[in-house]
């Protein structure tokens, strides 16, 4: 004890340098653990950098110090992108709007209600159109063309970009056929989704036609070369229809009806040619007995023929209108309606797709 008290200091010193020794050794075990694997690292890329120099590609500069590589792709790069904006500009002139724009508001209101009384008098006067959307013709068009207030100048290019995008649509309407129209409207009105290279503008229409024009108006839209549809939405209802499973069951029994006939003309057929072979028994016999016995010989197969075929017809009749009744899948109950000829209600949601063009 008189020891330790007399030499503390030196005792001190000694633990604390014992502390640093194990810190130091820790540090270097590190140090080599990692130098280790920088080590392992350093060889798998001079191996990688033999491999490409062995295949004759150039990852080290030359004499004037430029990289050959690097010169390569950036003209790749340079090349790609100069075929992407091509590209691009090939979208852009062929899938967006471009109007021409009036010079001040009171051109604009004039040019609104000269283009709005031109769509009027092709739809109602030269097609006969039934307008049904609760509103004028042109919507909100209308509403500017005839409001006080002076349209700002800043929205020229989405009002008459619209109207271009609402004149083709009504030619597309008017082209397939369609006689009512319930809406044409644009959801969001001036504003538009802006994503990277397009544009999207939701458009709402709704019409009523028979199947054939309702097809050939989506077929129409979808296939437009100069517009890009993407439909979101469709659905098909009928106006004075209060129960499509009523419906379904009528349509089934108008079948049945149609089927019973059809059968009943090819027993009728049958029933002809078995009496003609009958009779030509009877003329085969070579007397009354043996003509009798022919006679009877005839009915006994006429009536196995007759029976046979009329069983299969039955067995045909049943498998059919069994067919007819069984349940379709409730989803697919909306296509019920084109059973039989009537008027449909489209109702469409679409998303026009506008490319923008590449910036500079």
């Amino acid at each position: 004890m008189e020891f330790l008290k007399k030499n503390w200091g030196l005792l001190l010193c000694v633990v604390v340098f014992i502390a640093l020794m194990a810190y130091q050794m820790m540090q270097i075990m590190k140090f080599q653990k990692e130098y280790a694997d920088n080590e392992h690292t350093v060889e798998e890329a001079d191996k990688w950098f033999k491999s490409m120099n062995s295949s004759g590609w150039k990852v080290t500069p030359n004499e004037n110090n430029v990289l050959e590589n690097a010169e390569i792709a950036m003209a790749n790069k340079e090349i790609a992108v100069g075929h992407s904006e091509e590209i691009q500009r090939q979208l852009v002139k062929r899938y967006s709007f471009t109007p021409t724009l009036p010079n001040n508001y009171v051109q604009a209101q004039e040019e609104l209600d000269r283009r709005l009384s031109i769509i009027t008098d092709y739809l109602l006067v030269q097609n006969k159109i039934q307008w049904n959307c609760g509103t004028p013709i042109g919507g909100r068009f209308y509403s500017l063309a005839q409001q006080a207030e002076p349209i700002p100048q800043s929205d020229f290019p989405n009002i008459f970009r619209q109207l271009m995008i609402y004149e083709k649509l009504l030619h597309h309407i008017v082209g397939a056929g369609v006689k009512s129209i319930y809406a044409l409207e644009f959801p969001r009105w001036l504003v538009i989704s802006e994503e990277s290279d397009y544009t999207v503008t939701p458009i709402i229409i709704s019409v009523e036609a028979d199947a054939p024009t309702i097809q050939n108006l989506v077929n129409n839209l979808s296939y437009d070369p100069t517009m890009l549809i993407f439909i979101r939405n469709m659905d098909f209802t009928v106006p004075a229809s209060t129960s499509p499973a009523a419906e379904y069951f009528d349509i089934v029994l108008q079948r049945r009806s149609e089927l019973d006939q059809v059968l009943a003309a090819k027993l009728s057929a049958a029933q002809g040619n078995n009496d003609r072979m009958g009779g030509m028994g009877m003329g085969m016999g070579g007397g009354m007995g043996m003509g009798m016995g022919g006679m009877d010989m005839g009915m006994g197969r006429n009536r196995a023929m007759g029976g046979g075929m009329m069983d299969s017809m039955s067995s045909t009749s049943q498998n059919i209108d069994a067919a007819f009744l069984v349940p379709e899948d409730p989803k697919r109950q909306d296509y019920l309606i084109f059973r039989t000829p009537r008027l449909i209600q489209l109702n469409l949601t679409l998303d026009l797709l506008e490319y923008k063009a590449p910036e500079s």
